[in-house]
């Protein structure tokens, strides 16, 4: 479920927890509503998935054993994760 309501907030507020629920400022209206709103959801999102990707990430290394590794997010076109020369994973935001 989703709820958007204006409120006395000076930037768009994103909580998620049964539901969605928006606060956006009051000044905000249109085109620069739904803006801020496009803008945070995207913020949101990619913060989100920064958090489950180092969580599991953290999870499997301790599963196998091995050392953690360093990992980025990022916006491949094709592959949804590797594991670079340096011993970084990129994962790719798209699919996290």
């Amino acid at each position: 479920m989703l709820q958007i309501e204006s409120a006395d907030v000076e930037q768009v507020i994103i909580a998620c927890r049964s539901r969605f629920l928006i606060q956006v400022p009051y000044q905000l209206a249109g085109d620069e509503r739904e803006d801020a709103i496009e803008q945070a959801l995207t913020h949101w999102k990619r913060d989100r998935a920064w958090q489950d990707i180092q969580y599991f990430t953290k999870v499997y290394a301790r599963k196998l054993g091995v050392q953690l590794p360093p990992v980025k997010l990022s916006e491949q076109k094709r592959v949804w994760g590797t594991c670079s020369k340096d011993g970084v994973i990129p994962y790719q935001l798209a699919v996290s």
